[in-house]
């Protein structure tokens, strides 16, 4: 998607983004996990959050493509 909506050297600073905000998932999801069962005693309070992460984040890129002018396609 980067590469459809972006051109050239912004296309390729989007995909370090999109990868540098991967790598902050990687470390911070399993903290909130950890931080969420150890004050629930639970697994599945974790997994919620983690889970609306997904959801507002999968909202956010149909929202994006939804709005984005065909003009400039």
């Amino acid at each position: 998607m980067p590469t459809a909506l972006l051109s050239g050297t912004t296309a390729v600073a989007g995909i370090a983004f999109i990868d540098s905000v991967g790598n902050i998932g990687g470390f911070f999801g399993p903290y909130i996990i950890g931080l969420v069962r150890t004050s629930t005693g639970h697994f599945a309070g974790g997994l919620l959050v983690v889970v609306g992460a997904l959801a507002v984040s999968g909202g956010l890129v149909l929202i994006v493509e939804l709005t984005r002018d065909p003009v400039l396609s």
